[in-house]
């Protein structure tokens, strides 16, 4: 569940797809990004599975500068993509949402899990990376480890992720064995 909130039909308004679908794209037309949201939350009452309508919701709501809601629409739509099978529009649509609202570490380790998983280890470094700083930088020493020490051992001669390891087991008074290889 990603906590997206299907609103009820409101009186008044047409509860017909199609004419749904129509104001939807002219509200998008005029600009008004949120209006597009309002149908697009609406026919998806309709089809909650079409993937093309979770895409047009995400567009409109970070358009439209909600960027929380539009994080976790793109990223139930990253989901669906990745369960089909489609794994490089997956890890394109995780890239937006992670540039929505900020960082979020979370997010970024996802970002960084699922592109080592399709091999592609020089692209997961920098999202996994920034999600080991954040985390050290909120204080949370043992999480930034766990992700430097992901990126050491897929990628054996990064400099960034042995050095932050050194330092946060400098930081802990901990033995230097953390860096060994």
């Amino acid at each position: 569940r990603t906590g997206i909130e299907i609103p009820p039909f409101a009186p008044g308004v047409s509860e017909d797809r199609r004419s749904l679908l129509l104001d939807a794209d002219q509200a998008a037309r005029r600009g008004d990004l949120a209006a597009a949201a309002v149908c697009y939350r609406k026919l998806l009452a309709f089809t909650p599975t079409d993937l093309t309508l979770l895409q047009r919701l995400g567009d409109a709501l970070a358009r439209s500068g909600q960027d929380p809601e539009a994080r976790d629409v793109l990223l139930r739509l990253a989901e669906e993509y990745w369960r089909g099978g489609f794994r490089s529009r997956s890890l394109a649509v995780l890239r937006r949402a992670s540039r929505l609202g900020g960082p979020q570490p979370d997010l970024l380790v996802l970002l960084g899990e699922r592109t080592l998983e399709l091999g592609h280890i020089a692209d997961a470094r920098e999202p996994l990376i920034e999600a080991a700083t954040l985390r050290e930088s909120a204080g949370d020493f043992p999480g930034a480890e766990v992700i430097f020490r992901q990126v050491a051992e897929s990628m054996p001669r990064d400099l960034v992720s042995r050095q932050s390891l050194l330092r946060l087991a400098q930081r802990r008074n901990a033995p230097n064995s953390i860096v060994e290889a």
